[in-house]
């Protein structure tokens, strides 16, 4: 395989009936038995009136035929990268990573880098281009050069370029990339019971139970009254929602836990369950109008903050319970060992 030549293939213009034509490339692939055949595709004339049209569609299918050849590799772009991993790579990410980065890739990295070959993406083009060229914020610069440094790993893995030590894009820095662009809302444990109180239902209740057990909000939404165990008063955390999506495992394997449900918590839910009545233990605890998890940008912005603001908690966010949580532990003196438990 290492000795294999790059093959172009070749276009044959094919009379049809009636005066129209086809167009036919022809090109050479080796089969699962080993046997190196000769295949052909077909191409309408309508769709491709030209010569040169076929040539730009087989593009992405002639780099994937020549990627085991050294000339195939030398000629990689960087256009033909991102379509490898947006067919094999992509698909297994999360489905809100995905569009992240399938929108980071079709409106900047694409337009700008797709006909670079892939040994010319240099740490220093990359650097200008952030710096000099794309107009949103540090973060945002920052995922644009991180998926390029995956993409850039994925040519190694794929072994499109040579194995290097150090990734090219860990010399490109991003300015204010590790700065906090929002300023940080811990709320006192005497806020919380005000915020709480302060809220209609259910919306008292989904934040209680997300600031007393320190969850993300994707897990609380997802929560189901089969998650609970009455009789050892602990609930299961083992699905989230987000993005309109549900997902049967948490964001990480470590999110996958069992925790204790205090008293308060135990009774609260038990009083919500004989208020919404469920269906059966397979109901959500916190269902929307049409039995599904709530939206928890809608709950945000028509509930929580404005109440919160009222209130006096500024630049209040889900997060803010996650790290208000993380800081009233850290006020009882529990180590970081036993948070992460």
């Amino acid at each position: 395989m290492a000795n294999a030549r790059y093959q172009h293939g070749h276009i044959k213009k094919v009379p049809r009936s009636g005066g129209a034509f086809a167009w036919k490339y022809y090109y050479r692939q080796t089969d699962p038995d080993g046997v190196r055949r000769l295949k052909s595709q077909t191409f309408s004339s309508i769709e491709y009136p030209t010569e040169t049209s076929v040539w730009k569609a087989v593009e992405g299918q002639l780099a994937s035929l020549n990627e085991n050849t050294l000339a195939g590799k030398v000629a990689y772009t960087f256009g033909q990268l991102i379509d490898k991993y947006l067919k094999e790579e992509l698909p297994a990410l999360a489905w809100s990573t995905q569009g992240t980065n399938r929108s980071l890739l079709e409106l900047y990295i694409r337009p700008k880098w797709t006909d670079t070959r892939l040994t010319d993406m240099k740490a220093l083009r990359v650097k200008n281009w952030i710096d000099k060229e794309l107009t949103f914020g540090a973060a945002s610069k920052a995922r644009a050069r991180n998926l390029i440094s995956r993409l850039l790993d994925l040519a190694m893995l794929w072994e499109l370029i040579p194995t290097v030590e150090r990734n090219p894009m860990q010399l490109v820095k991003v300015k204010g990339a590790s700065k906090r662009q929002k300023p940080l809302t811990i709320l006192t444990i005497e806020q919380f019971k005000k915020l709480v109180g302060a809220l209609s239902s259910p919306f008292n209740l989904i934040i209680f139970v997300t600031g007393c057990l320190g969850l993300r909000i994707s897990e609380t939404l997802a929560l189901k009254w089969s998650d609970i165990d009455p009789q050892d008063s602990n609930i299961t955390i083992q699905r989230v929602f987000t993005h309109s999506r549900m997902k049967e495992f948490p964001k990480t394997d470590a999110s996958w836990r069992i925790l204790p449900l205090q008293s308060p918590v135990m009774q609260r839910l038990i009083d919500w369950k004989e208020v919404c009545k469920p269906e059966s233990d397979d109901s959500f605890i916190f269902p929307g109008a049409k039995g599904t998890p709530r939206s928890d940008s809608t709950m945000m912005t028509d509930h929580i903050k404005p109440t919160a603001e009222e209130l006096g908690i500024r630049n209040f966010g889900y997060h803010s319970l996650r790290h208000s949580y993380k800081t009233w532990l850290d006020g009882k003196g529990v180590s970081l060992t036993e948070q992460k438990d």
